[in-house]
């Protein structure tokens, strides 16, 4: 089974909007598409079966309305701290042995699917992006060797960090199993502990703040 987990909990404080950031509307579709079934849709085409939304204190209703049928599992996050996400995922989802799972942010927008790519690749896999330099994201050493989780760019690291990744279910089944989550609330962090590959994507943007919502609307594809 190939599965897709998506942290869903976010406030959105930054927009201010009545209703989930992650429900503003994609651009050139002529109905309702909302920005995180993008990322929904490129896990699908890579083989996912079912994806898990992982809400926050409380469910979202616009969201589990909108993603209703029966390969969409919707489950509040009971520990608190990011990385947590995948600590609730794996203790709802009973994985398999060959499962693999795919992670995304549920308001990105990103060039072709590098998930086709990584979910022939045996373990953890981060898909690489570049972004602007004062972007405070889990960016590799200029050596390519470690993130520094939520740093700018500066003269230790490059311009790559990841914006999602693929784990195989013994990858999880191992963090949970060292405990990791007990001790670290930052992914970029946990990344570090374990052997990682890199499969490289091309234009990322995170819709979380309007200048960047209103820049998306506006750039030709």
């Amino acid at each position: 089974m190939i599965y897709g987990l998506i942290p869903v909990g976010g406030k959105g404080l930054r927009l201010g909007l009545p209703y989930s950031k992650v429900m503003l509307p994609q651009k050139n579709y002529d109905f309702f598409n909302p920005v995180v079934n993008h990322l929904v849709e490129k896990m699908e085409l890579a083989g996912a079966k079912k994806i898990y939304f992982v809400h926050g204190s409380e469910f979202k209703k616009d969201i589990c309305d909108y993603f209703n049928e029966e390969c969409y599992v919707h489950i509040l996050q009971e520990r608190l701290g990011f990385a947590n996400v995948i600590y609730d995922f794996v203790n709802h989802a009973l994985l398999e042995k060959h499962d693999k799972i795919l992670f995304g942010l549920p308001d990105t927008v990103f060039d072709e699917n590098p998930f086709v790519e990584m979910i022939n690749i045996s373990g953890i896999v981060c898909g690489l992006f570049t972004t602007n330099k004062l972007s405070k994201v889990d960016r590799l050493n200029q050596e390519k060797t470690q993130f520094q989780v939520k740093t700018a760019k500066n003269e230790h690291n490059s311009d790559w960090f990841w914006g999602i990744l693929k784990f195989d279910s013994a990858n999880l089944m191992r963090m949970v199993a060292d405990r990791v989550f007990d001790t670290y609330s930052e992914i970029g962090v946990i990344l570090n502990l374990y052997p990682n590959q890199h499969v490289y994507g091309k234009s990322y943007l995170d819709l979380g703040t309007w200048e960047n919502y209103n820049r998306y609307l506006t750039e030709s594809n």
